[in-house]
């Protein structure tokens, strides 16, 4: 039995030795164990089970989501003190559910609040639930584990019972043990020798002092300075040198030379074929640009080239329906917040343009999220849109297939 446990009742007749019954017990996190019987009427679980009878419902430790998950179901838990590491109920299993779509839409919302209902998985009956008046501490143990469970006349006999008091005490001994390492760790913060040869220690403050003299002999370094400074003096040189300065500037003729050379400048201007053959080709863009049937073709072949490149875009949404009790509920289900970065938060799509009758419309096609990242691929790399669509479509037919 997946989560589950055995447990023992112990039964005192007549101040005679107490019987021992074996029952089953199954182990479920807080809040959920203490809305059992009360909201909860079944237990979800990802394992199906051919056990039938009474079974002890168990409230595990505190985890770290617990303070979460209260406040998540607070609404249902007004004036509860909730229990942990104990058996707080009684319950008889009477069924095994495999969840369907109509057996889901059948139920409360607050019986879908108190559970992970989705198709596949298994909701385990529990009827004649008994809230025990005060909670047994027991800890919970994935596989079949004894442990025993008495009504509060035999408890009190059992805790008198010395020899499985001294049982309880030696399974306590880690607990025990950890303490004596504390112990340890007190005495070797009160050795005083310790830290008194700690802090006399001269030798090794000694070390960093000479280590931060020899920093400071680093920044007294006149000689790296002074090198720093001949390579100022070196830059200034270099600004002062107006040998070179002058030179540049005294070089007229070359510039006057530029300036003077008239004859090439008037050979240009006066160059009429030259300027004649320039209008006769802007003359040829001219009527090109006129040319209407020759412009209207470039636009077709313009967005013909567009389509052929477009790749669509991907979008994410949430798909609503209405259950048979009125109720709204959203799908994919999701436990807490929807994460925008879980492809399997959403549902999704894939949509592009394509022109029909001359007009550019806006088509979409359903994806898998199992193929989400390839599709994203495949558009981050250029791939046309009929190349995505035939994918997609690839997928689906893959998929139907299968079932």
């Amino acid at each position: 039995m997946p989560n589950s446990q055995e447990l023992e009742t112990a039964t005192n007749l007549d101040n005679q030795t107490p019987t021992i019954t074996k029952i089953k017990a199954i182990t479920l996190h807080q809040p959920w164990a203490s809305l059992i019987g009360k909201y909860k009427h079944y237990e979800t679980r990802g394992k199906a089970t051919n056990y039938r009878g009474k079974i002890a419902i168990h409230a595990a430790i505190r985890q770290e989501t617990t303070d979460y998950q209260v406040n998540e179901l607070a609404d249902l838990l007004v004036g509860e003190e909730i229990p942990f590491g104990s058996v707080i109920a009684i319950a008889q299993l009477t069924d095994c559910i495999k969840m369907t779509e109509e057996f889901i839409s059948q139920q409360s919302e607050t019986e879908l609040r108190c559970g992970l209902w989705e198709v596949g998985r298994y909701a385990w009956k529990l009827e004649n639930v008994e809230i025990l008046d005060e909670p047994i501490p027991a800890r919970g143990m994935p596989g079949s584990t004894e442990k025993f469970l008495e009504d509060k006349s035999t408890t009190e006999k059992f805790l008198e019972d010395k020899s499985t008091t001294e049982k309880f005490l030696e399974e306590n001994s880690t607990t025990e043990k950890f303490l004596e390492e504390t112990l340890t760790t007190e005495k070797f913060l009160e050795d005083k020798s310790t830290t008194e040869k700690f802090l006399e220690d001269k030798s090794t403050t000694e070390k960093f002092l000479e280590e931060t003299l020899t920093t400071e002999k680093f920044l007294e370094d006149k000689s790296t300075t002074e090198k720093f400074l001949e390579e100022t003096l070196t830059t200034e040189k270099f600004l002062e040198d107006k040998s070179t300065t002058e030179k540049f500037l005294e070089d007229k003729s070359t510039t006057e030379k530029f300036l003077e050379d008239k004859s090439t400048t008037e050979k240009f201007l006066e160059d009429k074929s030259t300027t004649e053959k320039f209008l006769e080709e802007t003359l040829t863009t001219e009527k090109f640009l006129e040319d209407k049937s020759t412009t209207e073709k470039f636009l077709e072949e313009n967005s013909t080239t567009e389509k052929c490149h477009a790749c669509g875009c991907l979008y994410q949404y949430i798909e609503n329906k209405k259950l048979k009790n009125g109720s709204i509920v959203s799908y994919p289900r999701v436990d807490g917040e929807r994460n925008k970065h879980n492809y399997g938060h959403w549902r999704w799509g894939y949509s592009w343009e394509e022109k029909i009758n001359g007009k550019w419309r806006n088509r979409s096609v359903g994806v898998s999220n199992k193929i989400v990242h390839a599709v994203e691929n495949m558009i981050n790399n250029g791939n046309t849109v009929q190349n995505i669509r035939e994918f997609i479509a690839l997928s689906k037919n893959k998929e139907k297939s299968k079932k």
